[in-house]
């Protein structure tokens, strides 16, 4: 397990996401000894789109009688995933009054990061001191607060 570079200062908000689950948690510990409390949990229950059902994707015209073709059908899955995105945002943009005094951590992979940077108000993206490309979501916040600790 490898520490991250990024020391978390008493007060600091860490946004640990995914695609189906995200955690605002608040460091109510120091540099050397972090100590992430949870202040709100969101979760997605995203089954995957053949769970979902959809139609069939429509066709068009290529402009001759004997050339057609398809639209690519919606990934609902995907869709699903980048409202939540839009959710987590949403969450932050409520609490901008608060954090604008604060420094915000993103954890999330790739995909998700990208997601939230283009959900994310001006407000919130000022506060934002890092990103990781991690999942973390899963983890025990005892083992994420050691990823975090300067030790």
């Amino acid at each position: 397990m490898t520490k991250i570079d990024v020391h978390l200062r008493h007060g600091d908000i860490v946004v640990v996401a995914d695609g189906s689950k995200a955690l605002l948690l608040v460091n109510e510990g120091d540099v050397p000894s972090p100590s992430l409390k949870t202040q709100q949990v969101l979760n997605l229950d995203n089954p995957p789109t053949h769970e979902k059902g959809t139609e069939r994707p429509g066709h068009f015209d290529k402009g001759s009688r004997s050339r057609r073709g398809a639209f690519e059908a919606r990934d609902l899955h995907e869709d699903a995933e980048d409202a939540f995105s839009a959710q987590i945002a949403e969450m932050l943009d409520h609490l901008a009054p608060e954090i604008i005094q604060t420094r915000v951590v993103v954890v999330a992979p790739p995909r998700m990061l990208g997601r939230l940077r283009h959900h994310l108000s001006e407000t919130v993206r000022g506060c934002v001191v890092a990103e990781l490309d991690r999942d973390l979501t899963n983890w025990p916040i005892t083992e994420i607060e050691t990823l975090f600790s300067g030790q």
